[in-house]
Protein backbone atom coordinates (compact mmCIF):
# COMPACT_ATOMS: atom_id res chain seq x y z
CA UNK A 1 0.00 0.00 0.00
CA UNK A 2 2.73 2.57 0.80
CA UNK A 3 4.37 1.82 -2.50
CA UNK A 4 1.14 2.48 -4.34
CA UNK A 5 0.61 5.71 -2.41
CA UNK A 6 4.16 6.89 -3.12
CA UNK A 7 3.73 6.02 -6.77
CA UNK A 8 0.46 7.94 -6.94
CA UNK A 9 2.05 11.00 -5.30
CA UNK A 10 5.01 10.82 -7.68
CA UNK A 11 2.64 10.55 -10.64
CA UNK A 12 0.66 13.58 -9.47
CA UNK A 13 3.85 15.61 -9.10
CA UNK A 14 5.02 14.53 -12.52
CA UNK A 15 1.66 15.44 -14.07
CA UNK A 16 1.92 18.88 -12.47
CA UNK A 17 5.45 19.21 -13.85
CA UNK A 18 4.28 18.27 -17.36
CA UNK A 19 1.45 20.79 -17.14
CA UNK A 20 3.89 23.56 -16.27
CA UNK A 21 6.27 22.44 -19.00
CA UNK A 22 3.42 22.46 -21.52
CA UNK A 23 2.61 26.06 -20.62
CA UNK A 24 6.27 27.06 -20.98
CA UNK A 25 6.59 25.23 -24.32
CA UNK A 26 3.50 26.96 -25.68
CA UNK A 27 4.83 30.35 -24.56
CA UNK A 28 8.21 29.75 -26.22
CA UNK A 29 6.48 28.61 -29.38
CA UNK A 30 4.28 31.70 -29.37
CA UNK A 31 7.25 34.05 -28.98
CA UNK A 32 9.15 32.26 -31.74
CA UNK A 33 6.15 32.82 -34.03
CA UNK A 34 6.75 36.56 -33.73
CA UNK A 35 10.31 35.95 -34.97
CA UNK A 36 9.33 33.56 -37.77
CA UNK A 37 6.67 35.93 -39.13
CA UNK A 38 9.02 38.79 -40.22
CA UNK A 39 11.72 36.36 -41.35
CA UNK A 40 9.30 34.43 -43.56
CA UNK A 41 7.93 37.71 -44.92
CA UNK A 42 11.45 38.88 -45.85
CA UNK A 43 12.23 35.54 -47.53
CA UNK A 44 8.94 35.68 -49.42
CA UNK A 45 9.52 39.23 -50.68
CA UNK A 46 13.11 38.52 -51.71
CA UNK A 47 12.03 35.34 -53.51
CA UNK A 48 9.32 37.18 -55.40
CA UNK A 49 11.28 40.32 -56.31
CA UNK A 50 15.03 39.95 -56.12
CA UNK A 51 16.21 36.33 -56.09
CA UNK A 52 16.43 34.54 -59.47
CA UNK A 53 14.73 31.20 -60.06
CA UNK A 54 16.69 28.48 -58.32
CA UNK A 55 16.52 25.29 -56.34
CA UNK A 56 17.17 27.10 -53.07
CA UNK A 57 14.57 29.71 -54.00
CA UNK A 58 11.99 26.95 -54.45
CA UNK A 59 12.70 25.49 -51.01
CA UNK A 60 12.78 28.86 -49.23
CA UNK A 61 9.72 30.22 -51.04
CA UNK A 62 7.45 27.28 -50.24
CA UNK A 63 8.57 27.11 -46.62
CA UNK A 64 8.20 30.87 -46.14
CA UNK A 65 4.62 30.81 -47.47
CA UNK A 66 3.70 27.97 -45.13
CA UNK A 67 5.39 29.59 -42.12
CA UNK A 68 3.77 32.94 -42.84
CA UNK A 69 0.28 31.43 -42.96
CA UNK A 70 0.92 29.27 -39.90
CA UNK A 71 2.27 32.19 -37.87
CA UNK A 72 -0.69 34.40 -38.80
CA UNK A 73 -3.11 31.61 -37.88
CA UNK A 74 -1.36 30.88 -34.59
CA UNK A 75 -1.21 34.51 -33.48
CA UNK A 76 -4.78 35.04 -34.64
CA UNK A 77 -6.02 32.11 -32.56
CA UNK A 78 -4.13 33.35 -29.50
CA UNK A 79 -5.71 36.80 -29.86
CA UNK A 80 -9.14 35.26 -30.43
CA UNK A 81 -8.84 33.03 -27.37
CA UNK A 82 -7.73 35.98 -25.25
CA UNK A 83 -10.73 38.06 -26.36
CA UNK A 84 -13.06 35.07 -26.06
CA UNK A 85 -11.91 34.33 -22.50
CA UNK A 86 -12.31 37.93 -21.36
CA UNK A 87 -15.73 38.42 -22.97
CA UNK A 88 -17.15 34.96 -22.23
CA UNK A 89 -19.45 36.24 -19.49
CA UNK A 90 -21.16 38.73 -21.81
CA UNK A 91 -21.57 36.39 -24.78
CA UNK A 92 -25.16 35.68 -25.69
CA UNK A 93 -26.23 32.14 -24.74
CA UNK A 94 -27.41 31.56 -28.30
CA UNK A 95 -23.88 31.95 -29.62
CA UNK A 96 -21.98 30.49 -26.68
CA UNK A 97 -22.39 26.87 -27.78
CA UNK A 98 -21.12 27.66 -31.27
CA UNK A 99 -18.23 29.64 -29.78
CA UNK A 100 -17.33 26.73 -27.49
CA UNK A 101 -17.21 24.30 -30.41
CA UNK A 102 -15.12 26.65 -32.53
CA UNK A 103 -12.77 27.39 -29.64
CA UNK A 104 -12.22 23.67 -29.03
CA UNK A 105 -11.32 23.17 -32.71
CA UNK A 106 -8.57 25.79 -32.75
CA UNK A 107 -5.95 23.76 -30.89
CA UNK A 108 -6.37 20.52 -32.92
CA UNK A 109 -6.10 22.50 -36.16
CA UNK A 110 -2.98 24.26 -34.88
CA UNK A 111 -1.40 20.93 -33.86
CA UNK A 112 -2.02 19.40 -37.29
CA UNK A 113 -0.75 22.57 -38.97
CA UNK A 114 2.50 22.43 -36.99
CA UNK A 115 2.91 18.77 -37.91
CA UNK A 116 2.29 19.68 -41.55
CA UNK A 117 5.05 22.31 -41.36
CA UNK A 118 7.41 19.81 -39.77
CA UNK A 119 6.66 17.24 -42.49
CA UNK A 120 7.07 19.79 -45.29
CA UNK A 121 10.39 20.86 -43.79
CA UNK A 122 11.62 17.27 -43.88
CA UNK A 123 10.32 16.41 -47.36
CA UNK A 124 11.38 19.65 -49.04
CA UNK A 125 14.79 19.47 -47.35
CA UNK A 126 15.29 15.93 -48.63
CA UNK A 127 14.21 16.94 -52.11
CA UNK A 128 16.66 19.86 -52.12
CA UNK A 129 19.64 17.72 -51.14
CA UNK A 130 18.78 14.88 -53.53
CA UNK A 131 18.25 17.22 -56.48
CA UNK A 132 21.51 19.05 -55.76
CA UNK A 133 23.38 15.75 -55.87
CA UNK A 134 21.62 14.52 -59.02
CA UNK A 135 22.22 17.86 -60.71
CA UNK A 136 25.95 17.51 -60.09
CA UNK A 137 26.18 13.85 -61.20
CA UNK A 138 23.89 14.11 -64.24
CA UNK A 139 23.82 17.81 -65.22
CA UNK A 140 22.53 17.55 -68.80
CA UNK A 141 19.95 14.81 -68.26
CA UNK A 142 18.76 16.47 -65.08
CA UNK A 143 18.41 19.83 -66.81
CA UNK A 144 16.30 18.35 -69.61
CA UNK A 145 14.12 16.49 -67.13
CA UNK A 146 13.36 19.48 -64.92
CA UNK A 147 12.43 21.70 -67.85
CA UNK A 148 9.18 19.75 -68.03
CA UNK A 149 6.70 21.86 -66.05
CA UNK A 150 4.34 18.93 -65.58
CA UNK A 151 7.05 16.98 -63.76
CA UNK A 152 7.87 20.03 -61.66
CA UNK A 153 4.21 20.48 -60.71
CA UNK A 154 3.83 16.78 -59.95
CA UNK A 155 6.86 16.75 -57.63
CA UNK A 156 5.71 19.82 -55.68
CA UNK A 157 2.16 18.48 -55.43
CA UNK A 158 3.45 15.12 -54.22
CA UNK A 159 5.43 16.83 -51.45
CA UNK A 160 2.30 18.55 -50.18
CA UNK A 161 0.26 15.34 -50.38
CA UNK A 162 2.92 13.44 -48.43
CA UNK A 163 3.08 16.18 -45.81
CA UNK A 164 -0.69 16.25 -45.35
CA UNK A 165 -0.91 12.45 -45.25
CA UNK A 166 1.82 12.26 -42.63
CA UNK A 167 0.07 14.84 -40.45
CA UNK A 168 -3.31 13.12 -40.66
CA UNK A 169 -1.81 9.70 -39.97
CA UNK A 170 -0.09 10.96 -36.85
CA UNK A 171 -3.10 12.73 -35.37
CA UNK A 172 -5.92 10.40 -36.42
CA UNK A 173 -6.54 9.30 -32.79
CA UNK A 174 -6.88 12.91 -31.70
CA UNK A 175 -9.77 13.55 -34.10
CA UNK A 176 -11.53 10.31 -33.18
CA UNK A 177 -11.31 11.25 -29.51
CA UNK A 178 -12.48 14.77 -30.31
CA UNK A 179 -15.64 13.53 -32.02
CA UNK A 180 -16.18 10.73 -29.46
CA UNK A 181 -16.13 8.14 -32.22
CA UNK A 182 -13.74 5.68 -30.57
CA UNK A 183 -16.12 2.73 -30.93
CA UNK A 184 -15.81 2.78 -34.73
CA UNK A 185 -12.09 2.08 -34.77
CA UNK A 186 -9.86 -0.30 -32.87
CA UNK A 187 -6.72 0.51 -30.94
CA UNK A 188 -4.67 -1.48 -33.46
CA UNK A 189 -5.78 0.91 -36.21
CA UNK A 190 -4.26 3.80 -34.28
CA UNK A 191 -1.01 1.88 -33.93
CA UNK A 192 -0.99 1.13 -37.67
CA UNK A 193 -1.44 4.83 -38.45
CA UNK A 194 1.49 5.73 -36.21
CA UNK A 195 3.71 3.05 -37.74
CA UNK A 196 2.83 4.16 -41.28
CA UNK A 197 3.71 7.75 -40.46
CA UNK A 198 6.97 6.70 -38.80
CA UNK A 199 8.00 4.56 -41.78
CA UNK A 200 7.19 7.38 -44.20
CA UNK A 201 9.26 9.98 -42.38
CA UNK A 202 12.10 7.66 -41.44
CA UNK A 203 12.47 6.50 -45.06
CA UNK A 204 12.60 10.12 -46.20
CA UNK A 205 15.25 10.98 -43.63
CA UNK A 206 17.37 7.95 -44.57
CA UNK A 207 17.25 9.06 -48.21
CA UNK A 208 18.39 12.53 -47.18
CA UNK A 209 21.30 11.12 -45.14
CA UNK A 210 22.30 8.89 -48.05
CA UNK A 211 22.30 11.87 -50.42
CA UNK A 212 24.37 13.84 -47.90
CA UNK A 213 26.88 11.02 -47.66
CA UNK A 214 27.22 10.72 -51.44
CA UNK A 215 27.55 14.49 -51.82
CA UNK A 216 30.23 14.74 -49.15
CA UNK A 217 32.07 11.86 -50.80
CA UNK A 218 32.07 13.71 -54.14
CA UNK A 219 33.34 16.88 -52.49
CA UNK A 220 36.14 15.11 -50.62
CA UNK A 221 37.24 13.15 -53.70
CA UNK A 222 37.29 16.27 -55.86
CA UNK A 223 39.37 18.21 -53.34
CA UNK A 224 41.82 15.38 -52.65
CA UNK A 225 42.39 14.58 -56.31
CA UNK A 226 42.28 18.25 -57.26
CA UNK A 227 40.45 17.16 -60.37
CA UNK A 228 39.09 19.77 -62.74
CA UNK A 229 35.43 19.82 -63.65
CA UNK A 230 34.61 18.75 -67.18
CA UNK A 231 32.32 21.62 -68.14
CA UNK A 232 31.12 25.01 -67.01
CA UNK A 233 27.68 23.51 -66.44
CA UNK A 234 29.02 20.90 -64.05
CA UNK A 235 31.15 23.54 -62.34
CA UNK A 236 28.03 25.59 -61.71
CA UNK A 237 26.25 22.55 -60.30
CA UNK A 238 29.32 21.92 -58.16
CA UNK A 239 29.10 25.43 -56.69
CA UNK A 240 25.41 24.95 -55.96
CA UNK A 241 26.05 21.56 -54.33
CA UNK A 242 28.65 23.02 -51.97
CA UNK A 243 26.36 25.90 -51.05
CA UNK A 244 23.48 23.54 -50.25
CA UNK A 245 25.65 21.29 -48.10
CA UNK A 246 27.51 24.05 -46.26
CA UNK A 247 24.59 26.32 -45.46
CA UNK A 248 21.66 23.89 -45.21
CA UNK A 249 23.21 20.95 -43.37
CA UNK A 250 22.54 22.19 -39.83
CA UNK A 251 18.83 22.99 -40.39
CA UNK A 252 18.24 19.71 -42.20
CA UNK A 253 20.00 17.67 -39.53
CA UNK A 254 17.73 19.32 -36.98
CA UNK A 255 14.94 17.45 -38.73
CA UNK A 256 16.17 14.41 -36.78
CA UNK A 257 14.15 15.85 -33.90
CA UNK A 258 11.06 15.18 -36.01
CA UNK A 259 11.95 11.49 -36.31
CA UNK A 260 12.61 11.24 -32.57
CA UNK A 261 9.26 12.89 -31.93
CA UNK A 262 7.50 10.36 -34.17
CA UNK A 263 9.11 7.48 -32.31
CA UNK A 264 8.04 8.97 -28.98
CA UNK A 265 4.54 9.56 -30.33
CA UNK A 266 4.31 5.88 -31.27
CA UNK A 267 5.50 4.82 -27.79
CA UNK A 268 2.98 7.08 -26.06
CA UNK A 269 0.13 5.83 -28.25
CA UNK A 270 1.12 2.21 -27.66
CA UNK A 271 0.76 2.65 -23.88
CA UNK A 272 -2.37 4.76 -24.10
CA UNK A 273 -5.79 3.61 -23.00
CA UNK A 274 -7.92 4.10 -26.12
CA UNK A 275 -11.13 4.66 -24.17
CA UNK A 276 -9.81 7.41 -21.89
CA UNK A 277 -6.86 8.81 -23.83
CA UNK A 278 -4.65 8.52 -20.75
CA UNK A 279 -1.11 7.22 -21.03
CA UNK A 280 -0.04 4.43 -18.71
CA UNK A 281 3.53 3.30 -18.78
CA UNK A 282 7.00 3.37 -17.34
CA UNK A 283 9.80 5.89 -16.98
CA UNK A 284 10.57 5.54 -20.71
CA UNK A 285 7.05 6.62 -21.65
CA UNK A 286 7.32 9.75 -19.52
CA UNK A 287 10.65 10.63 -21.16
CA UNK A 288 8.93 10.18 -24.52
CA UNK A 289 6.28 12.71 -23.52
CA UNK A 290 8.99 15.18 -22.54
CA UNK A 291 10.78 14.74 -25.88
CA UNK A 292 7.51 15.30 -27.73
CA UNK A 293 7.08 18.61 -25.91
CA UNK A 294 10.64 19.59 -26.78
CA UNK A 295 10.13 18.69 -30.44
CA UNK A 296 6.95 20.75 -30.55
CA UNK A 297 8.78 23.76 -29.12
CA UNK A 298 11.62 23.58 -31.65
CA UNK A 299 9.61 23.65 -34.88
CA UNK A 300 9.65 27.44 -35.13
CA UNK A 301 13.26 27.47 -33.94
CA UNK A 302 14.23 25.26 -36.88
CA UNK A 303 12.56 27.64 -39.30
CA UNK A 304 14.34 30.59 -37.73
CA UNK A 305 17.69 28.84 -38.23
CA UNK A 306 16.79 27.97 -41.83
CA UNK A 307 15.73 31.50 -42.76
CA UNK A 308 18.67 33.19 -41.05
CA UNK A 309 20.99 30.69 -42.75
CA UNK A 310 19.44 31.48 -46.12
CA UNK A 311 19.76 35.24 -45.63
CA UNK A 312 23.39 35.02 -44.52
CA UNK A 313 24.79 31.98 -46.29
CA UNK A 314 23.05 31.71 -49.65
CA UNK A 315 24.50 34.15 -52.16
CA UNK A 316 21.28 35.03 -53.96
CA UNK A 317 19.44 35.90 -50.76
CA UNK A 318 22.42 37.67 -49.22
CA UNK A 319 22.87 39.87 -52.28
CA UNK A 320 19.15 40.45 -52.57
CA UNK A 321 19.00 41.53 -48.93
CA UNK A 322 21.93 43.91 -49.40
CA UNK A 323 20.31 45.44 -52.47
CA UNK A 324 17.03 45.83 -50.60
CA UNK A 325 18.76 47.53 -47.69
CA UNK A 326 20.52 49.82 -50.17
CA UNK A 327 17.22 50.82 -51.73
CA UNK A 328 15.60 51.44 -48.36
CA UNK A 329 18.39 53.31 -46.64
CA UNK A 330 20.41 54.64 -49.60
CA UNK A 331 23.68 53.32 -48.25
CA UNK A 332 26.80 52.28 -50.18
CA UNK A 333 27.19 48.68 -51.25
CA UNK A 334 30.08 46.85 -52.98
CA UNK A 335 30.10 46.85 -56.76
CA UNK A 336 30.11 43.08 -56.99
CA UNK A 337 26.60 42.82 -55.56
CA UNK A 338 24.97 45.45 -57.76
CA UNK A 339 22.43 44.35 -60.28
CA UNK A 340 20.60 41.07 -60.54
CA UNK A 341 22.71 37.98 -59.91
CA UNK A 342 22.93 35.60 -62.83
CA UNK A 343 21.54 32.19 -61.95
CA UNK A 344 23.53 28.96 -62.21
CA UNK A 345 22.18 26.09 -64.34
CA UNK A 346 20.48 24.60 -61.29
CA UNK A 347 19.08 28.01 -60.53
CA UNK A 348 17.77 28.43 -64.05
CA UNK A 349 15.69 25.29 -63.64
CA UNK A 350 12.76 26.26 -61.49
CA UNK A 351 10.90 23.73 -59.46
CA UNK A 352 8.52 26.42 -58.35
CA UNK A 353 4.94 25.90 -59.46
CA UNK A 354 3.92 29.24 -58.04
CA UNK A 355 5.92 31.10 -60.71
CA UNK A 356 4.85 28.97 -63.67
CA UNK A 357 2.84 31.88 -65.07
CA UNK A 358 5.97 33.96 -65.54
Amino acid sequence: MPDSLDEAIALMRYSDFLSKMTVIVNKVDMYMSFVVLPLSLVILLLSAVSVPKSLTRTFCLHMSVQCLLASVYYMGTEIYKEIYTRNYSIVDDRYRKFADIWNSLLDPIRIVLKCFLSSSYLFFGTLTVVISYLGYCFPFGFQRLTKNRFIVALVIFSIYVLSLSSSLLRYTPMFFRFFDDLDSVSRHSFIIHKVANLIMRLSCYIIMLFAYGKSLHEIVVTFLRKSSLNSSSKEAYWTNLKAILIYCTAPNLLAAITIASDICDFVVEYYKDVSTGRTMGSWFVYRAVELELFASATINLRFCISFVTALIGLRDYRNGLIRSVHVLFRCCIPKNVRGRVRATPVQSVSLNVMTSHE
